[in-house]
């Protein structure tokens, strides 16, 4: 078994590339668009993926999930998103009865 500290920083470097400041920028973007896109709890899950991936600063994957998610989120317009309600707002809302 091979330790992490064997592999050495000139192998782990090698393994992933480094994010350009402005592939950075534009995750940024993403993310806080993402809160106005999406509201509630999936914005906000969104919002957290998009901004630690810009922050941790280095591609990981080989498809490329993120950048196109980052891709589809700035696509869209407020107007655009589906009505989303948080689970905080569905919990606390009053329960509907049905009349038989």
């Amino acid at each position: 078994m091979t330790s992490l500290s064997a592999v050495g920083p000139e192998r782990a470097a090698g393994l992933a590339d480094p994010l350009q400041i402005h592939e950075k920028s534009r995750l940024r973007a993403a993310a806080r668009h993402a809160r106005r896109v999406y509201p509630g709890d999936l914005g906000e899950l969104v919002f957290r993926e998009l901004t630690a991936y810009a922050e941790f600063g280095i591609r990981f994957s080989v498809d490329a999930l993120i950048p196109r998610l980052a891709t589809q989120v700035l696509a869209m317009r407020a107007a655009d998103a589906p009505e989303v309600t948080s689970i905080a707002e569905r919990r606390s809302a009053p329960e509907q009865a049905t009349a038989s």
